[in-house]
């Protein structure tokens, strides 16, 4: 290939990637969950909101619409946590990798206030990706039982606070959103270096900041 091919593929491929994005900058902010599917041309082909606030439901047709093309899709918009000063943050989901390899989408892609994640398989391995999908699993089911223990603190205490509103039950309460908080971020990160990490089971895993129009 010429250096000249190569530069109109890059090229072609930025202009894919802006129209891709400029969808990602709307679902960035979103408090419940979008999936929009896209061709190779950066084309939408279709998007779905139906479901829960945190997931999608795609019918078949749809899910039949995905193979070889550009999936993406927001994780849903916390505002309380921006509000307690901290970023959004996420993770691919086991559920989101596993149907990256069920319906084999050329990319799967999540946003999340400014972060962007990429996941491409490129040369699979059978007996490496099962071990990856078992430790992963082991993981989140950690990390969710981990968040959800914080959380429970913060309906005790907010609960508390509702009930007899001193200064002290307060600060408790303030003080449980934040050590919430702190826990989704290390715990999202420890999902997110597992992926990192592990891409010896044949994908190519890649974070980013979503950039300004």
């Amino acid at each position: 290939m010429t250096i000249l091919a190569r530069c109109a593929i890059l090229y072609l491929w930025g202009e894919v990637m802006q129209n891709i994005e400029r969808i990602e900058r709307f679902l960035a902010r979103n408090e419940y969950e979008t999936v929009v599917v896209f061709d190779t041309d950066g084309e939408e082909l279709f998007r779905a909101t139906q479901g829960r606030e945190d997931e999608v439901s795609l019918t078949p047709e749809q899910w039949n619409r995905v193979k070889g093309n550009i999936v993406t899709h927001n994780h849903p918009f916390d505002p309380a946590m921006e509000r307690t000063g901290f970023e959004n943050t996420s993770a691919f989901s086991l559920k989101d990798i596993m149907r990256s390899i069920q319906y084999q989408p050329m990319e799967t892609r999540m946003i999340v206030g400014n972060e962007t994640h990429s996941f491409i398989w490129v040369d699979p391995k059978h007996d490496e990706i099962m071990c990856f999908l078992d430790n992963l699993r082991e993981i989140e089911i950690a990390a969710d039982a981990n968040m959800q223990i914080t959380k429970s603190s913060i309906d005790e205490a907010v609960e508390k606070f509702m009930h007899n509103q001193t200064l002290e039950n307060r600060c408790i309460a303030q003080n449980a959103i934040i050590k919430h908080y702190q826990t989704v971020i290390s715990e999202t990160n420890k999902v997110n270096r597992f992926i990192e990490n592990n891409q010896t089971a044949g994908y190519i895993f890649t974070k980013g900041v979503l950039k300004n129009e």
